[in-house]
């Protein structure tokens, strides 16, 4: 159950949120550089994360902080340089593995998931509702907020 909501989601009230992150240790743009700002304590877990030999595509790295938790989605190997970048990055089935993941350490806590509206859109060179489509999948009955900065009066869903 996917519900689309206008807000800042660095100060969503769910008690998880996620976003998707490279595994190669860079916060440099979109959400992710807001979570770097305003919880440093889930930059600083991922970059010790990221610094390590571990395979981290696919996974999901929850980070207790602020009285909530911020889960790292790795669903991208590397970092392409350029907003309207025509070569994808997000890696779809990573992306959908730790959706998954999030989605369980959720179901058997009972928290509430915040997650971006349009995640990656125009910066991974994937296709929004190919991530939209992985959303309701893995969440079609589990509720998850997606919060958006812009107004939503014009927009559906399915854009």
């Amino acid at each position: 159950m996917v519900e689309i909501v206008r807000g800042d989601i660095a100060y969503a009230g769910e008690d998880i949120i996620g976003h998707l992150v490279t595994c190669k240790g860079i916060m440099g743009g979109s959400i992710a550089k807001q979570i770097k700002v305003e919880y440093p304590e889930a930059y600083s877990s991922y970059i010790t994360l990221t610094n390590s030999e571990i395979s981290l595509l696919g996974q999901v790295q929850l980070i207790q902080t602020k009285g909530k938790f911020i889960a790292n989605l790795f669903g991208q190997k590397y970092y392409r340089r350029g907003i309207l970048s025509k070569k994808q990055s997000c890696n779809k089935k990573a992306l959908e593995k730790a959706l998954m993941e999030l989605r369980h350490f959720a179901e058997s806590h009972q928290y509430s998931i915040a997650l971006p509206y349009r995640m990656s859109f125009n910066r991974t060179g994937t296709e929004y509702r190919d991530i939209l489509n992985i959303i309701h999948r893995v969440c079609a009955d589990y509720p998850v907020t997606l919060y958006s900065i812009i107004d939503l009066e014009n927009n559906s869903e399915e854009e």
